[in-house]
């Protein structure tokens, strides 16, 4: 075909290009590309801030739980000097939380790690959102100076994944073949794309852990903050 000048995110490398040349329709190839995904393990990634990324290797990825982040709010607040303020309201705060159940039984993950650096970085910078929310602005230093920027990695078997998040994904992989089936770029675009699951991930899912040393908040304009700390208790020791 010779190279098309299209933008990499276009939905026309699906709608003009892929489609009039697929023999059954673009319909029944997302279907059956997404029915052949279930046989696929995906490498999938998850930012957060530990103090220890071994915990991973041992228990696994668990699900939001609003009870166990309240004690963790009540830790850190009675813990920080930063958040004395706090110690006399903390109950009050949890009580009148109104996105305590927000993601409540639910974990994230994504499939394109590079995001977690350049445009949510604020969750390997400031950990748990819950927290954020919950803190918000007055915890930040606190939250920072808790645990290492980490960026867990796991290959999830498809299978567990809802047919029609198989559907958008088939979608998503559609259109970036098709791009690089005709232009051959040397360009790897950043993948939005992020699962979400009802239950824990076994530790048997994750496979690694690293520890990004340059991040970019995205509550400040995205400025540039290093980490002076990327290694863990968990970090594999030669």
């Amino acid at each position: 075909m010779g190279e098309r000048d299209i933008c990499w995110d276009d939905p026309d490398w699906l709608d003009d290009i892929l489609v009039p040349r697929l023999s059954r329709g673009l319909d029944y190839t997302r279907q059956a590309l997404g029915e052949a995904l279930s046989s696929a393990t995906l490498r999938v990634f998850h930012g957060c801030r530990v103090a220890d990324a071994g915990l991973f290797h041992r228990e696994g990825l668990r699900i939001n739980d609003p009870v166990v982040l309240e004690d963790e709010a009540r830790r850190i607040v009675a813990e920080a000097n930063d958040l004395a303020w706090a110690r006399p309201h903390i109950e009050r705060m949890i009580a009148e939380n109104k996105h305590r159940l927000r993601d409540e039984g639910r974990v994230y993950v994504c499939v394109d790690d590079r995001p977690q650096l350049d445009e949510i970085g604020q969750y390997a910078l400031y950990g748990a959102e819950w927290l954020q929310v919950l803190l918000g602005f007055a915890g930040h230093r606190t939250l920072r100076s808790r645990g290492v920027p980490t960026i867990l990695e796991l290959d999830v078997p498809l299978d567990l994944v809802g047919e029609s998040t198989r559907r958008e994904l088939a979608d998503t992989l559609l259109q970036e073949w098709t791009r690089r089936t005709v232009n051959n770029p040397d360009f790897h675009p950043e993948i939005d794309f992020t699962i979400s699951f009802l239950h824990d991930l076994p530790a048997e899912y994750v496979v690694s852990h690293y520890h990004p040393k340059v991040l970019k908040d995205p509550y400040r304009n995205k400025a540039t903050c290093v980490s002076e700390v990327t290694v863990c208790p968990g970090c594999p020791t030669d």
